[in-house]
């Protein structure tokens, strides 16, 4: 990643971190597209997940959020069960 690239994964950290959606906004905006995706990926797993989740209902939505978990959460159940896991309760 180049330092430009570096210098705005950091600002967008922060600016995830004080859930401040118009920074946000700001930075993406600066960056190339092509760069977009890296820096938001590589910035997501570094805050803490309050924020992370802020983020992910802020930028994509609450109602597509949701779903996300929801299918998230039903693959990964099909999964545990092809894989013979059975639960107990």
């Amino acid at each position: 990643m180049n330092s430009q690239n570096e210098l705005l994964k950091q600002q967008l950290i922060e600016a995830i971190s004080c859930q401040n959606l118009q920074e946000i906004q700001k930075i993406l905006t600066l960056a190339q597209l092509k760069d977009e995706t890296i820096i938001l990926k590589e910035a997501l797993v570094q805050v803490e997940y309050a924020n992370f989740v802020w983020f992910l209902q802020e930028y994509v939505g609450k109602e597509s959020y949701q779903q996300a978990v929801k299918d998230v959460s039903t693959s990964m159940t099909q999964k545990l069960f092809s894989w013979r896991f059975q639960a107990r309760g």
